[in-house]
This record gives structure tokens, C-alpha cells and sequence, in this order.
């Protein structure tokens, strides 16, 4: 009988077609129930092949999962052998979309309606999830103080540069990340900062000098107070007078000796004293008071 088959030929009409099919039916002895049944005429292995394409059937990166669950549930019910469910979810969920497979690893899905259900549910998350952005911290709000406030952006990395910084405990230079327009006030602190983290005890009062903010080391071994490189490249800017005539060198705790290029006379504020100040430039400390 398979070589019934109707066309629009002009040589057979409709009513010629399925008189030869009764006949065939006849002489075949093929009821009309079995005549209307695909099955019968089906490849002999096409339930295996079948079950073959339904295991390599995988979901389709935009298909929606009730698609492609109405997609495999035909595959299995198209087969003269009956799938069990439970096998039927188990390959449905070996070839989810790797996004539901990830968020369904921990989760112990029991039907294929509930895959249906958690699905549609992630597929919702995800969707808010992509959507999101951050707050606006610059547009007006009509409750500022409840907006949020971001980290300030202000320092570009472009606007950060390696300095090198002395400590004034070993005389050891350091680099560390500073602002360009790092001031000489800041590289005092650092100095502080850094001579600390080396568990250095000293006191490091702050002195007042011309109205600007000095770091210095207490130093009672020291006979005279001395002012180095960060201290005079702060200090020369109040025009002082320097005297020249007064240079002798210097000697640090190692015996390492430097010269000076003079003295000045500056009133510091520790205990209103006015100090006669070595400069040292080649040092690199603030100020040492002696």
C-alpha cells in the first residue's frame, strides 16, 4: 500500500484514489483502524531512532521552556514504547539551557510542571537582573540626604604618580602612590607614617613655623636642630634669610657626614623657643629638633 498515494494528477480523482485504497485495504485484510494508523507504515527501527533524536534534543538558546517542553513531550509520546516521566524530566533537564542548568543544580525538581514553574521564574530573574543599573548620585533628588553617594572619582589614575619617600627613623627611601599635586606637607606625614610602621617609639611633634605645619623628630642626642630637604623646600618659600656664613657639616646616628648650605633663625612654637636651624638639603628629613 505504499504506493497509494494521492496527487493533484489529472490521471486519478479523489473518489478513484480511495476506491484503490479500499481495494489495497481488502486484499491486504487491513482495517480501517489500522489503514488510519501511521505506525504500520513507520521504518522498522524508527522507535529507536526516535528515542535517539529525543536524547540529543537540546534546548534552543532563546526557546521558551514551555516550547521545548511541548517539543520533547511529542517526541516521547510518538514512540509505540512509553517513556516513563521520570525519564522523560531527567533528559529534559540534562539538556536545559546551561543558564537554568546552572541555577537548577542544587534544586531537586520533582515534575515537569515544577520545571515549568522554576524555569519561568529564572527566566524572570534573569531579566531583572540584566536590567539593572546603577543609581544616579548626580541627578537632583527631591530627598538628597536619602540618595545614594558614591565613591568619589575626582583622582584619575592618570593624576597619581610613585614618589619616594624618607623615613626619618633609618634614613631608608621608600616609593608609594601619591596625588601630583602632593605638597610638601603631605610628604611630612608620610614620612611620620612610615617611620611608625617601623615600630619607631620617638616623639614626632608637630611645630608651627611662619604659620605652616612641621612633622619633626625629638631628638635628644642631637646638639643642634636641623632642618632637611621636605622641611627648606617648604620653608624657602616664606623668604627667610639664609646665612651662609654659618655651614659647618653634620653627623647622623651611622657617622655619615653631610654638609649644609647654612642657618636661619626661625621661631618655633615648642615652648615659644627661636631656634638657630641647620639647613641640610641633602638629608631629605623635615626637621630634626635638637
Amino acid at each position: 500500500m505504499e504506493s497509494s498515494i494521492f496527487s493533484d494528477s489529472k490521471d486519478m480523482s479523489v473518489s478513484a484514489f480511495l476506491e484503490h485504497v479500499e481495494e489495497l485495504s481488502c486484499s491486504k485484510h487491513v482495517t480501517k483502524l489500522e489503514l488510519f494508523d501511521s505506525k504500520q507504515f513507520q521504518p522498522y527501527d524508527y522507535d529507536d531512532r526516535l528515542f535517539e533524536e529525543a536524547k540529543r534534543r537540546t534546548q534552543g538558546e532563546n526557546e521558551n521552556i514551555g516550547i521545548y517542553v511541548a517539543c520533547m513531550t511529542n517526541l516521547f509520546s510518538r514512540s509505540s514504547i512509553t517513556v516513563p516521566k521520570s525519564a522523560q524530566l531527567k533528559i529534559m533537564l540534562r539538556h536545559l539551557n546551561p543558564f537554568f542548568q546552572l541555577h537548577l543544580g542544587l534544586t531537586e525538581v520533582t515534575s515537569i510542571d515544577y520545571l515549568i514553574e522554576l524555569c519561568n521564574k529564572l527566566k524572570m530573574k534573569r531579566h531583572s537582573v540584566e536590567s539593572y543599573s546603577n543609581p544616579l548620585s548626580r541627578k537632583p533628588h527631591l530627598e538628597p540626604y536619602l540618595a545614594y553617594v558614591g565613591p568619589s572619582t575626582s583622582s584619575s589614575p592618570s593624576s597619581l604618580k610613585v614618589v619616594a619617600v624618607t623615613c626619618c627613623n633609618c634614613n631608608k627611601s621608600e616609593s608609594v602612590t601619591a596625588k601630583t599635586e602632593c605638597t610638601v606637607i603631605d610628604r611630612i606625614i608620610l614620612d611620620y607614617i612610615i617611620a611608625h610602621s617601623r615600630k619607631d617609639k620617638r616623639l614626632y611633634p608637630k611645630v608651627n613655623i611662619y604659620g605652616e605645619k612641621y612633622m619633626g623628630l625629638l631628638d635628644s642626642g642631637a646638639t643642634r636642630t636641623i632642618m632637611g630637604k621636605i622641611g627648606w623646600d617648604l620653608l624657602s618659600k616664606s623668604k627667610v634669610v639664609l646665612d651662609t656664613d654659618d655651614a659647618p657639616s653634620c653627623s647622623v646616628a651611622n657617622r655619615e657626614s653631610f654638609p649644609s648650605i647654612g642657618s636661619v633663625c626661625l621661631p618655633i612654637d615648642l615652648m615659644g623657643k627661636i631656634k638657630l636651624v641647620l639647613i641640610v638639603p641633602s638629608l631629605k628629613h623635615c626637621l630634626i629638633l635638637g
